[in-house]
């Protein structure tokens, strides 16, 4: 017992003493040597880059948005928490393809000490809040139908010339069925093409359209190309023509017309509509075309009329319709 007393009861007040001071040299020295400090660090989260994100949006506990940006408190080596540069510090969580398992949804993300940029000595932390609602939405891809617009032109061609409605050549198939890519929390039932320009034109051409989407967030993937076809205007014309008896020799010796003129309509540029309106004027219309009525069963009337363009390259250009309801009766020759 004498050891005991010599180590704890010998100079007791000396001892108690100096536990008392170095007791209180640790706490002034732990005071010196740690700090504590408010941060603020901008939020930068890293995603998988095949998630095809279209909007991420970070949530605190009542539903506010973070606006990108996290506050923390930190504790740590005195030399270290001075040396931190506030307006400098990033957040950057990082979050994995199973965290996103739905075209659009929620789930809680709660920050770590790992998501700072900070030296790694710096782990008493705690984050305000101490939970985040991460709520995402991402893109989706599927076809949907191209259509024109109700007017598929904007101005009008060159006088006398016309256009037909267009045609959308690309994408083919009858739906036109085109790849769009956007928001799964968008609704995307087609694609409407804007209005093509035919102002002054004169010749048929191919255009890659231009999708009339406004301010809707969609990438479409595939080219879209529309034919537009402008030909000279068609002009209706009528006029009176001759009309010639086609049949058997023995036939034609026995019977004829009795008109041998007859009503046509004639359709096509205007240029060539005049052209014929000014033969007309001088009594030349036969250089152009004439009618041909057919006689097989006399003395029943004539139905089988046609009519015949001299000019090869007049006859491409127009079209002539004999006008319904004028069957050519017959007489006999005398």
């Amino acid at each position: 017992m004498k050891w005991f007393q010599a180590i704890f009861l010998e100079n007791l007040g000396t001892k108690i003493m100096a536990l008392v001071l170095a007791l209180l040299l640790w706490i002034y020295l732990y005071r010196e040597s740690t700090a504590s400090d408010k941060f603020q660090a901008a939020i930068q989260p890293k995603y998988d880059q095949a998630l095809d994100l279209y909007s991420v949006t970070l949530l605190g506990p009542s539903g506010q948005p973070l606006d990108g940006k996290i506050d923390f408190e930190l504790t740590g080596p005195k030399g270290e928490v001075l040396a931190i540069k506030k307006g400098s510090i990033r957040c950057e969580p990082r979050f994995d393809r199973a965290s996103f398992s739905s075209e659009e949804g929620a789930f809680q993300y709660d920050p770590k000490p790992d998501d700072l940029n900070l030296s790694p000595n710096l782990r008493r932390i705690t984050f305000s809040p101490a939970q985040v609602t991460v709520k995402y939405v991402r893109y989706r891809t599927v076809k949907v139908p191209v259509v024109l617009p109700p007017e598929p032109y904007e101005g009008k061609p060159k006088q006398g010339f016309v256009a037909a409605p267009p045609e959308i050549e690309k994408p083919p198939g009858p739906d036109h069925l085109v790849a769009v890519r956007f928001p799964a929390n968008r609704v995307l039932e087609k694609i409407r093409l804007k209005a093509i320009s035919v102002k002054e034109r004169v010749d048929s051409f191919r255009t890659s359209a231009v999708p009339d989407v406004g301010d809707f967030p969609v990438e479409i993937r595939g080219e879209i190309v529309v034919q537009v076809r402008i030909a000279p205007e068609a002009i209706p014309e009528t006029l009176e023509v001759d009309v010639y008896a086609a049949g058997k020799p023995e036939v034609l010796r026995k019977w004829a017309l009795k008109k041998n003129r007859i009503n046509v309509r004639v359709t096509g540029p205007l240029a060539e509509i005049q052209r014929i309106r000014g033969e007309k004027e001088r009594n030349n219309l036969g250089s152009l075309f004439y009618a041909v009525a057919v006689v097989e069963s006399p003395p029943a009337p004539v139905t089988e009329i046609y009519c015949n363009v001299r000019d090869p390259k007049l006859r491409e250009r127009i079209l002539v319709e004999i006008l319904p309801g004028q069957p050519l009766d017959l007489e006999e020759v005398k």
